[in-house]
């Protein structure tokens, strides 16, 4: 009964481990990791664009308004627009 005890314990502890790192990955996305985006502009992008995979239908004369020009060429270099 011990046995099975610290084996159902170590196999909660697991996948509670598993749920956390899931969960983590699903919340991230690209505008995180790219330099020179902060928590606002990332907010006004996907307010605009509405997702990311839209962000390039989104006409260049809009995205002026809201990025600035090394903005702009970073999500061009990363392929975003």
């Amino acid at each position: 009964m011990l046995l099975q005890r610290l084996r159902d314990e170590a196999h909660r502890f697991a996948i509670g481990f598993s749920r956390s790192n899931r969960n983590k990955a699903l919340r991230k996305n690209i505008l995180d990791e790219l330099p020179g985006f902060g928590p606002t502009t990332r907010k006004k992008l996907l307010k605009l664009a509405g997702s990311i995979d839209t962000l390039s239908d989104i006409p260049r004369d809009q995205l002026k308004s809201i990025l600035s020009a090394r903005q702009l060429v970073t999500l061009e270099e990363h392929g975003l627009i």
